[in-house]
């Protein structure tokens, strides 16, 4: 997805994946964790800008879809797109 991703908008976009299962992962995001364990969210968890935008799957079009609404939104142009 991280390809198609950066076809459509280039370096504006950055994709990150963080296994959950992993040991850095897990340091790195404690707090993630800890929803995990209260069943708070479910895997993956794909966040734009530190938002939820999709939980248990990740869908292409509705994620480009809210990378063009955030972009339209703040003018800015540049994203940060994490799945953990």
């Amino acid at each position: 997805m991280a390809w198609y991703l950066s076809r459509e908008f280039g370096n504006t976009v950055t994709v990150n994946y963080n296994d959950m299962a992993q040991a850095p992962a897990r340091e790195k995001y404690p707090h993630i964790v800890d929803q995990l364990r209260k069943g708070a969210l479910i895997l993956p968890t794909v966040y734009l800008d530190e938002q939820v935008v999709s939980l248990g799957s990740v869908d292409y079009f509705a994620l480009s879809k809210a990378i063009h609404q955030t972009r339209d939104n703040d003018g800015t142009g540049n994203r940060d797109t994490e799945t953990r």
